[in-house]
């Protein structure tokens, strides 16, 4: 569970995906269905700006509340240069979004949402 910064909290749901209340007190729930990578949600990040991170079993999943009214998700995951789909956690530094896997460390920029690097894990 996170609070995000304009009001509000969400939770990541091991098996339902992500349950999120807005700062005006509207439940929206978010799964495989409306364009997550997994339901399986095991750990979540949400920046100061209030994206949301979700790691799942299957990558990781970037969730942003967009103009139009409505979430919209980005995916991330082994095509687009991560070591693995199993993310285990997720932080923001700077502009760079560094990403644990089970099989190594990926740096991703902000501003291009590509892998700059991989570092592959031991063992």
């Amino acid at each position: 569970m996170e609070i995000l910064p304009q009001g509000g909290l969400v939770i990541g749901l091991f098996g339902g995906g992500l349950l999120i209340r807005d700062n005006k007190k509207r439940l929206v729930h978010l799964t495989q269905r409306d364009g997550l990578l997994s339901d399986q949600i095991t750990k979540l990040h949400v920046t100061k700006e209030g994206i949301i991170y979700a790691c799942s079993n299957a990558g990781l999943n970037r969730v942003n509340y967009s103009e139009d009214g409505k979430w919209s998700i980005d995916k991330i995951n082994i095509k687009d240069g991560l070591p693995s789909d199993q993310v285990n956690d997720v932080t923001v530094l700077a502009d760079e979004l560094w990403v644990a896997t089970n099989k190594g460390l990926a740096r991703i920029s902000e501003r291009t949402k590509r892998v700059s690097d991989a570092c592959p894990g031991h063992g």
